[in-house]
């Protein structure tokens, strides 16, 4: 593995980590974003390891897709494409209290098991290349 990708998956890893250490503390609207942060990471991981340069941009179905060439099932796009509204939901709340009732607890914990899942699915993919 290169430094480049070894780089992003190191950084992804330390997202999804901090993730879970902040749905300890319930800091849920945090908690999605290092969720998201973490799966954006390890596109660009995948990304590099096709030597290519990562784009700047956030989307991680595009990042998937259009990027790293990965045909997504119907529910890994679904998690995709849900985890990148709640990100953006959360990271520019028009009220923050209903956000926070939006994405509370039970939802972080919801949102974590599929993150894991995925991130151990694009992790698999990333040591193939």
């Amino acid at each position: 593995m290169d430094k480049a990708t070894e780089n992003w998956l190191k950084i992804a890893e330390k997202d999804l980590k901090a993730a879970k250490v902040l749905l300890k503390a319930e800091e849920n609207m945090s908690v999605i974003f290092h969720l998201h942060a973490a799966l954006e990471k390890i596109l660009k991981a995948i990304v590099t390891s096709l030597g290519a340069e990562p784009p700047k941009i956030h989307n991680l179905k595009r990042l998937a897709v259009d990027c790293c060439k990965i045909k997504l099932e119907k529910h890994r796009e679904e998690i995709f494409v849900k985890l990148d509204k709640s990100f953006i939901d959360t990271r520019y709340p028009e009220d923050i209290d209903e956000c926070e009732e939006k994405y509370n607890l039970n939802y972080c914990k919801g949102i974590l098991k599929d993150v894991e899942v995925t991130f151990k699915w694009l992790k698999d993919l990333l040591m193939k290349n």
